[in-house]
C-alpha cells in the first residue's frame, strides 16, 4: 500500500512538472499566436511582393518593348526619309537631263551657261546643291547653297573623278535600279548626299554628268522632324559625319562607333546606352543604306528617363495597391488568428494555473467546434486528475500513519533483540567465568601460600621481605576479584540482605578497574 501511494504521488508531480515546462516554459516566437499568424504574413507578403515583382515586371517589359519600338520606328522613318531625299533628286535630275542646253554646256565645258540653268532649278526646287561634271570627273560648275548669306554660289576645278557614284555613271555602269547612282561626298561645301545621273547628247553619246546633293545636316534635321527622335549619320569607319546633337562635353566621340564596328555590310542592329548631358539616352544604331548600298550608319536617340520616372510612378503605385491589399489580408488573418487563438489561450492560462497545483479551474467554454470538444476534454481531465490527487493524499497519509506505526513496532523489536543478544552473551560469560574460576583460585592460593613461607626464612634482606609482601597482596587482591566475578555470574534468586555499602562499592570498583581506567577516568 505504501509504495503504491508514492508511486502514484511520484507520477502526478512527474506530469505536474512536465507540464510546467511544456506549457509556461516556452519561448515567445513558439507562441500560439506566433504560430498562426507568422506563417500566414509570411505567405501573405511573398505572394504580394512576387504579385508586385510580376506585374512591375510585365510593366517594365511593356515600356521597355514600347519604348524599342519606338526606337525602330524612328530608324525606320529616318531611311525612309533618306528614300524620299533620293526620290526628290532623281526628279529634279530628270528635270535637268531634259532641259535644253544642258548636254551642250557639258560638251563644250561652258561653266558660265550652265550656272544660269542650275542656279535657277536649285532656286524653284530648293536644292542645296547641283554640279556639272565632264568625262574626266573635273567638276565644271557647282552651285551651292551658302548658309550663311543663303544665295546660291557657284563653285568650279574640283576633281569628283574619285566619288564611287560619280566614277561609276562616267563608266556607263547600270545596275538593277538603272543607270543613276547614289552616295555621299565630301567637298569644301560640307558632306553632302548625292545622286548622280548620266548626260548624254541627242545621239545618245555620253557627255557628262549631273549630280545632286542635299547636305547632311539639313538631312538630319528633316529626319528629326519626321522620325521625331534626334539622328546620327556615321562614316563606315564609325566617326560621326552629321547629328542634330549638341556636342557634349565628352565629345561626339562618345556617340561614334569607331572600334565597335566591323564590315558595314555585316553590321546588325546595335543598341546602347549613354548619359548625355546628365540624362540616360538610349541610342539605336542600324547601317545606312543609300540606293540599296551600304554607305556608312545611322543611329536613331531618345532619352530613357522617361521610361526610368515612368516605371517608378508605376513602381511606387503597384507597391501602394499591394501593400494596401497585404495589410487587409494581414488583419484579416490576423482576426481569424485571434479568434483561434484566444480560447486556446485561455485553456493555457488555465493549464498553468491546473500545473501550479490549483485543481479547481474550469474552461466555461460552451462551444460546439473541435477548441469547445478540447474544452469539454481539459475540464474532464481536471476533474478526474482532482479526484485521483484527492485520492492519492488519502492514501498518501494512510501510508505515512502506517509507516509510523511501523517504524515504532520496529524500534521496540530491535530493542528487545538487543537486550536478548546482551542476555545471551552474559549467560555465556557467566557459564565461562564460573567454570575458570576454580582453576585461576588454585595457582593463586600457591603463590600466596609460597610467598607466607618464603617470608618466614631468617636470612632474607629487608627488600625480598618487601617484595614478598606485595605478591602476598597482588594474590590475594586477585582472589578477591576472581571472587566477585564468580558471585556476580553464579546465577542465583535475588535476595535481600542487609550490606555494608562500602564492601560493595569496593567491589564494583574491583570489577571495573580495567574499564574505568581505558576509559581515562
Amino acid at each position: 500500500m505504501l509504495d503504491r501511494g508514492r508511486r502514484l504521488r511520484a507520477t502526478l508531480q512527474g506530469s505536474w512538472e512536465r507540464l510546467r515546462k511544456a506549457v509556461l516554459n516556452q519561448p515567445r516566437i513558439a507562441s500560439l499566436r506566433a504560430k498562426l499568424i507568422l506563417p500566414y504574413v509570411l505567405l501573405t507578403v511573398i505572394i504580394a511582393a512576387l504579385g508586385m515583382f510580376v506585374v512591375t515586371r510585365l510593366v517594365s517589359e511593356s515600356f521597355q518593348e514600347r519604348f524599342s519600338n519606338q526606337l525602330l520606328e524612328a530608324s525606320r522613318v529616318a531611311a525612309d526619309a533618306i528614300v524620299r531625299q533620293e526620290q526628290a533628286h532623281l526628279e529634279t535630275l530628270r528635270l535637268l537631263a531634259n532641259m535644253q542646253g544642258i548636254p551642250e554646256g557639258l560638251q563644250q565645258g561652258e561653266g558660265e551657261a550652265l550656272v544660269q540653268t542650275l542656279a535657277g532649278i536649285a532656286a524653284n526646287n530648293r536644292i542645296e546643291a547641283i554640279s556639272a561634271v565632264d568625262l574626266s570627273g573635273r567638276e565644271i560648275v557647282t552651285v551651292a547653297l551658302d548658309l550663311q548669306s543663303g544665295d546660291m554660289e557657284p563653285y568650279s576645278g574640283a576633281d569628283f573623278s574619285s566619288v564611287d557614284s560619280i566614277e561609276r555613271v562616267l563608266e556607263g555602269q547600270v545596275d538593277a535600279r538603272g543607270d543613276k547612282f547614289a552616295g555621299l561626298l565630301e567637298s569644301s561645301q560640307g558632306t553632302y548626299l548625292i545622286t548622280t545621273a548620266p548626260v548624254r547628247a541627242g545621239d545618245g553619246k555620253l557627255v557628262g554628268a549631273l549630280w545632286v546633293g542635299t547636305r547632311l545636316s539639313t538631312l538630319v534635321a528633316d529626319m528629326k522632324l519626321q522620325a521625331l527622335a534626334d539622328i546620327l549619320l556615321l562614316a563606315p569607319d564609325g566617326t560621326m559625319m552629321a547629328t542634330t546633337l549638341v556636342e557634349p562635353e565628352e565629345g561626339y566621340e562618345v556617340l561614334a562607333l569607331a572600334g565597335r564596328i566591323g564590315p558595314t555590310d555585316s553590321l546588325q542592329a546595335l543598341t546602347l546606352e549613354r548619359e548625355l548631358y546628365g540624362r540616360p539616352f538610349t541610342i539605336h544604331y542600324s547601317p545606312l543604306y543609300v540606293r540599296g548600298a551600304p554607305v556608312g550608319y545611322m543611329g536613331a536617340v531618345l532619352p530613357s528617363e522617361y521610361i526610368v520616372s515612368t516605371l517608378a510612378t508605376s513602381r511606387a503605385s503597384f507597391s501602394l495597391i499591394f501593400s494596401l491589399g497585404t495589410l487587409a489580408v494581414i488583419l484579416l488573418g490576423y482576426l481569424l488568428a485571434q479568434h483561434i487563438a484566444r480560447p486556446i489561450l485561455r485553456l493555457r492560462s488555465i493549464s498553468q494555473a491546473v500545473a501550479g497545483g490549483d485543481l479547481e479551474q474550469s474552461s466555461g467554454m460552451n462551444r460546439r467546434d473541435e477548441i469547445g470538444e478540447l474544452a469539454s476534454s481539459f475540464d474532464i481531465m481536471t476533474l478526474r486528475l482532482r479526484e485521483r490527487t484527492e485520492e492519492a493524499a488519502r492514501l498518501y497519509a494512510e501510508a505515512v500513519q502506517r509507516n509510523k506505526e511501523l517504524a515504532e513496532i520496529n524500534a521496540r523489536l530491535q530493542a528487545a533483540q538487543a537486550q536478548l543478544i546482551q542476555s545471551e552473551k552474559l549467560a555465556a560469560v557467566g557459564q565461562l567465568t564460573a567454570g575458570i574460576v576454580h582453576d585461576v583460585k588454585n595457582p593463586l592460593a600457591v603463590i600466596k601460600g609460597l610467598a607466607e613461607e618464603l617470608a618466614e626464612e631468617s636470612n632474607l634482606d629487608g627488600f625480598a621481605l618487601e617484595g614478598l609482601q606485595t605478591i602476598r597482596e597482588s594474590a590475594s587482591r586477585a582472589n578477591t576479584i576472581v571472587t566477585d566475578l564468580l558471585k556476580f555470574a553464579r546465577q542465583s534468586t535475588p535476595e535481600k540482605h542487609r550490606r555494608d555499602m562500602r564492601e560493595t562499592i569496593q567491589s564494583v570498583l574491583r570489577l571495573t578497574e580495567y574499564l574505568t581506567r581505558k576509559a581515562k577516568v
